[in-house]
């Protein structure tokens, strides 16, 4: 886990990701289980979480929620309806589903 925190605390804030950092949770290693607070919760933007908030009533910056609607959330990301302004990265949707696979750690 040191390693993958070290990898993400120079990363620019959400919205500011350029091409060489947005890709940046493929590079995890297979070994390393994606935890929540590490991993994932960053890839939901300001804008997404209102969203999420205002039309489905879920928190995404909370542990609980993004857990409790993981399928939902990965369904959506899958086909491409979420974020409405545009797919997430592969790499990005494929780190969500391991999160999910690998027990979803906080």
């Amino acid at each position: 886990k040191v390693a993958v925190f070290e990898a993400q605390t120079g990363m620019p804030p959400v919205g500011e990701l350029s091409a060489e950092t947005e890709g940046a949770a493929a590079h995890l290693t297979e070994a390393a289980a994606p935890s929540y607070a590490a991993d994932i919760r960053h890839l939901f933007r300001t804008r997404d979480v209102l969203a999420m908030r205002r039309f489905r009533g879920f928190d995404l910056h909370a542990y609980d929620d993004v857990k409790k609607h993981s399928e939902e959330i990965f369904q959506t990301l899958s086909d491409g309806s979420m974020p409405c302004d545009g797919p997430w990265p592969k790499s990005d949707v494929n780190l969500f589903k391991r999160w999910i696979e690998g027990g979803m750690a906080e």
